[in-house]
Formats: C-alpha cells, structure tokens, sequence
C-alpha cells in the first residue's frame, strides 16, 4: 500500500509527514524530521521575517529530560552577531562565553569599552524583601596562601589594585595581605577618612 508522505490542505498549509498540517509547513516524524545539508562552504538555514515587528525562532523540547543542543565539529561555537555581522556573544566548545570577545579565557569573559563612567557589568538587587540577600557572591579562591584569592581588579598594566585573599585578608596594592587590611604604596601612601 502507499503511504501519504505530501499533504497539501485546503488552507495551503504543507504536512510532511502528517496528512492535517496545522501549520504552513508542518513535518512529523521520527528520527531526524529535517536535514539540511551540502558541500557549500555558505551553507546555511534562514529563518527572516521581513516587516518591522519583532521575529523569534523558538526551539522547544518535550520530555521528562528536554534538551535543546547546538553542536558543531572541530573549534565550533554558537555566536550571537549584530547586524553588521560583528561578533557579539560567543559560546565556545569548551564552555567559555565571550561577551565582546570573540576568544573568552575563562568561563565568563566580558571585554569592551565604558564610556561617561558607566560600568562594563552592573548587578543590581531590586528586592525589598527583609529577606538577607546580595548583588553579588564569589566563593572559592582557597584558603590563605599567596595564590588563593576570591576576589581581585587590575589595572591597564595587569598589576593587582585590589585584593581579595581567601582567607579574608584585603590588600590594597599588594597581593600578600599580612593583616585583615593591608596597604601598600611605591610612593607615599596615604589613607584618607
């Protein structure tokens, strides 16, 4: 017997796979419902929506573990471009992102240019529950050797301002804090309350 495998409805909806196309183009099926291949090095899928109101493409998954992945061979990364095609938001194989990198050495990695002294990354908390809460938590850093630390700024230079010990010691240009606040100038340093 033949089986149905192109339905063309009455309203001009396309079933492949399903002779009650409720969509425009409707596929069911199992295993790999669409493919798209070939040789192209431009190869790619479009999904564009030409009119001035916003356009989405929504990928869902039902089951009791859902998934959605993107996966890609070799040094692959799924990449959030602007309309100049510029690189925006980069997620690359090894779980690093990169927001204004296109090469993130670490798990986050946000790099760009502040200008009228706004920051790179604001956290804010909103809440006003009476509840305890914070803008921001750093835990790890080990404990109190030289190398652990939980929380540090650089300057242009890449020498350490500001520091964070895991012990929670804080050196203020220096990294080997020996008190619970620890100052250190080149020149004539100085505190000012």
């Amino acid at each position: 017997t033949l089986t149905e495998g192109l339905s063309v409805a009455h309203n001009g909806n396309v079933g492949i796979g399903t002779t009650t196309p409720s969509y425009k183009l409707d596929v069911s099926g199992s295993g790999t419902v669409i493919y798209a291949g070939g040789t192209a090095s431009n190869n790619e899928i479009v999904v564009e929506r030409i009119t001035t109101s916003p356009s989405k493409l929504q990928l869902q998954a039902y089951s009791s573990n859902p998934s959605i992945r993107f996966t890609a061979n070799g040094n692959g990364r799924l990449r959030f471009l602007d309309s100049s095609d510029n690189e925006r938001v980069s997620f690359l194989e090894s779980g690093n992102v990169g927001i204004g990198t296109t090469n993130p050495a670490s798990l986050l990695h946000v790099s760009g240019t502040s200008s009228s002294l706004l920051p790179l990354v604001d956290i804010s908390n909103t809440s006003n529950s009476t509840a305890a809460s914070c803008g921001l938590s750093v835990t790890g850093g080990g404990g109190s050797g030289s190398t652990g630390y939980q929380f540090r700024t650089k300057d242009e230079a890449g020498n350490v301002d500001f520091f964070i010990r895991g012990d929670g010691n804080v050196g203020i240009g220096t990294t080997s804090p020996a008190a619970q606040l620890h100052v250190k100038s080149a020149g004539n340093g100085e505190i000012e309350i």
